[in-house]
């Protein structure tokens, strides 16, 4: 009834119904309660048609998102997995510590809901909830650079090119504005970006999908300004690091003498670089530049090699990192990172 209005925050549609969250209806207002609509009206609530899965709780509804037959409740602290493939609701997990502070920081993928707070990304796929960073950033990391502003963190997924976008700040005068985590689930392989936003005078709206699968956000010089994510139209700088490689063999040492590097796209200073060093006397690392840079810019497959034989620096190591930095070709691809070694004692 236009007389009797029920205000909500946060909803979603599924199976036929509309779910609302963090409501108010009848001058009553329920932080942590989902009221549904009747099958196939969605515009109509009852106060006794709701579900409620953790109330007086004293952590109010953050975001609600749906995945196949499951309705994901957030709040900031927990997580409510929720089955909807019935007539009556029930919980099916309970994840904590897996809350999220606002809805900018959820959203609906392909392979999943994605989502992320101060302890890292996850994604539930509809059979298990994953943890997207854990293993490839590292704790401290996540914490200064997302944590620190996760009430204004805001997350995308561009259909193009499959890749989750966190970026860590959207308000116009946060210090980490325009910089953001990009997860490509193709790969697996998160890479950080810093200019995600080059100007970000103004805050940015919440990320969208349009109905031509384009990702864009409101916001960066103006309030009126409609960014779009796309490929770069200039050579930017790189930095890839690999983990620490022990070639399955992490008590044995070894002795690099070959690298190769496949790759498209390179550019004139674009170097290869070694980093081992175990010598537990100096807790510095050694970086061992290889002569010639990746400078093939023709746009076919092209593979460099280096012979690594008598760099003393790469002999009788327990690990290598590879490092490929420098001023990269806007289209710059690499396939594959190929290393020679020679087995020569254990610890």
């Amino acid at each position: 009834d236009i007389a009797d209005p029920v205000f909500w925050k946060y909803g979603v549609v599924a199976n036929g119904r509309a779910y609302i969250g963090h409501v108010k209806i009848n001058d009553r207002t329920y932080g942590d309660r989902i009221l549904k609509s009747p099958v196939f009206q969605y515009d109509v609530f009852t106060e006794d048609s709701y579900i409620d899965v953790a109330s007086n709780d004293g952590d109010a509804i953050t975001a609600l998102a749906v995945y196949g037959d499951m309705l994901l409740q957030f709040k900031e602290k927990k997580m409510f997995l929720i089955n909807i493939s019935k007539e009556l609701e029930y919980l099916e997990d309970v994840r904590e510590n897996a809350g999220v502070k606002n809805p900018a920081a959820v959203v609906k993928t392909p392979f999943g809901v994605a989502w992320v707070n101060n302890n890292g990304a996850y994604l539930y796929d509809g059979a298990e909830i994953k943890q997207l960073s854990m293993g490839k950033i590292s704790d401290s990391d996540w914490n200064t650079n997302v944590g620190g502003t996760i009430s204004n963190t805001i997350c995308g997924y561009d259909p193009i090119t499959r890749q989750f976008v966190v970026l860590w700040d959207g308000s116009h005068n946060g210090s980490n504005r325009g910089k953001a985590y990009v997860f490509t689930f193709d790969t697996g392989v998160w890479h950080y970006v810093s200019d995600m936003i080059t100007s970000a005078d103004t805050n940015c709206t919440n990320m969208v999908t349009t109905s031509d699968g384009k990702l864009i956000i409101g916001g960066g010089t103006a309030n009126t300004e409609v960014l779009s994510y796309q490929d770069r139209g200039a050579d930017s700088t790189i930095d890839i690091v690999t983990g620490a490689l022990s070639m399955g063999n992490p008590g044995m040492r070894k002795t690099l003498t070959n690298v190769k590097v496949r790759y498209k796209y390179g550019g004139s200073d674009l170097a290869v670089k070694i980093i081992s060093n175990d010598d537990t006397d100096d807790i510095g690392v050694d970086t061992e530049t290889l002569s010639g840079y990746l400078d093939d810019t023709s746009g076919n497959m092209h593979t460099k090699e280096y012979s690594t034989l008598g760099i003393a620096d790469l002999k009788n190591q327990y690990w290598f990192q590879v490092q490929i930095a420098g001023t990269a070709h806007q289209s710059f691809e690499l396939d594959e990172i190929v290393l020679t070694y020679r087995e020569t004692g254990v610890r």
